[in-house]
């Protein structure tokens, strides 16, 4: 049966964390390698902030 150590608890919670980090940056960069891959090839996505131009605004008369 395993040893139920504080410090071995301790030890997971701290690896477990890094490894998270490790995967949220890891995505964050994939994520903006295939934004500047999308915006060389000249099909760059609007920010979330930002509307689109060109679509339907909220009254609905899609008038630019």
């Amino acid at each position: 049966m395993g040893s139920r150590n504080p410090a071995t608890w301790a030890r997971r919670e701290r690896e477990q964390a890094l490894k998270e980090r490790r995967d949220r940056k890891r995505e964050k960069k994939s994520a903006a390698a295939a934004a500047k891959v999308a915006a060389a090839e000249g099909g760059a996505t609007p920010d979330a902030g930002e509307p689109e131009m060109g679509s339907a605004d909220a009254n609905g008369d899609g008038a630019p």
